[in-house]
């Protein structure tokens, strides 16, 4: 994917003209984003001193009662949120000869920073349940098929930089994707992938999949693992779901404008759609979120995903 024929796709898409860049002349940036800058690293400080206080403090308390759980638990405690808030640290304190530009879709600055402190605090707080929870999936898929329990895939993220994502192996090893790359091209001409009338755009029946691998994306588990793409920044909580290579190979130039964004674990069409939505509906519920992004929606859209997950509806 080149990105100098992505950004001229993006600009010539019939959606407005391209915003100019948020920073003052000379790349210094504004009053409002130094204001917004120090109440960051307010709270970047706050965050670090609940850190040692949950973190540090009761580990150390329990260890003195039961050794072996408290050791367990200090581990899998300190190693995500030590890189969690080294990846705050970075975004927060950035260089100061570092330009801020935007040249698609118009982006908020300040929204955009606040969206990654979110994306980081919610990993920080609960990474010891999502880390049990792993232990437990990893153990089921082992037990149920042979094979690595991640599943490494190419996905394209934003401005159509390439990525690898993390999943949880919900197939038999080296199954053929034959038929879901036929199923994709159905897909994005607006064509139904099956008779049912709830899941019209979903692939059924599919022997690629393990037992495993179906209570897995029947949940939405299999996406667990892409906890560690939004640390890395290739993703965050809510977005656009990542596109695969030869589905972007199918777009029109309007739907370039998806890549825009920063691809999410969730989103508007995976919780009001999903399968029962087609591509060109997906495609703009999806231009449409980016247009009108705010925390409150990402809020509501974490917790409508989080009620689907625990009610079984992670694929409807």
């Amino acid at each position: 994917m080149h990105e100098p024929v992505l950004h001229q796709q993006l600009e010539t898409a019939q959606l407005g003209k391209p915003t100019e860049s948020i920073t003052s002349s000379g790349g210094q940036p504004t009053n409002d984003e130094s204001n917004y800058v120090h109440r960051m690293r307010q709270l970047f400080l706050a965050l670090i001193a609940l850190w040692i206080l949950a973190v540090l403090l009761l580990p150390t308390v329990v260890f003195l009662f039961t050794k072996n759980i408290a050791t367990f638990y200090f581990f899998v405690t300190l190693v995500v949120p030590v890189y969690a808030l080294h990846r705050v640290r970075k975004y927060l304190f950035p260089r100061k000869d570092k330009e801020i530009v935007s040249n698609l879709l118009p982006r908020n600055i300040g929204y955009l920073r606040t969206k990654r402190v979110l994306d980081i605090l919610f990993i920080l707080l609960f990474s010891s349940p999502i880390l049990i929870v792993f232990g437990v999936i990893a153990l089921l898929i082992k037990l149920d098929s042979k094979g690595p329990v991640l599943h490494i895939q190419k996905r394209i993220g934003q401005d159509g930089v390439e990525f690898n994502m993390l999943k949880f192996r919900s197939m038999f090893v080296n199954s053929d994707d034959k038929a879901h790359r036929e199923a994709v091209m159905r897909y994005v001409n607006g064509e139904r992938l099956n008779d049912d009338a709830n899941t019209p755009y979903m692939l059924k029946n599919d022997p690629r999949i393990t037992r495993v691998g179906r209570f897995m994306r029947k949940t939405g588990l299999d996406e667990l693992p892409q906890f560690w793409n939004v640390l890395r920044g290739e993703m965050s909580l809510v977005g656009p779901r990542p596109a695969l290579p030869y589905e972007v190979e199918l777009y029109t130039r309007r739907d370039w404008l998806r890549l825009s964004g920063k691809p999410g674990l969730t989103g508007p069409w995976q919780v009001y759609g999903r399968a029962r939505l087609g591509f060109r509906d997906m495609m703009e519920m999806d231009i449409e979120y980016l247009q009108h992004q705010s925390l409150r929606e990402d809020l509501k859209l974490i917790a409508l995903t989080i009620s689907a997950v625990v009610l079984g509806r992670g694929r409807a």
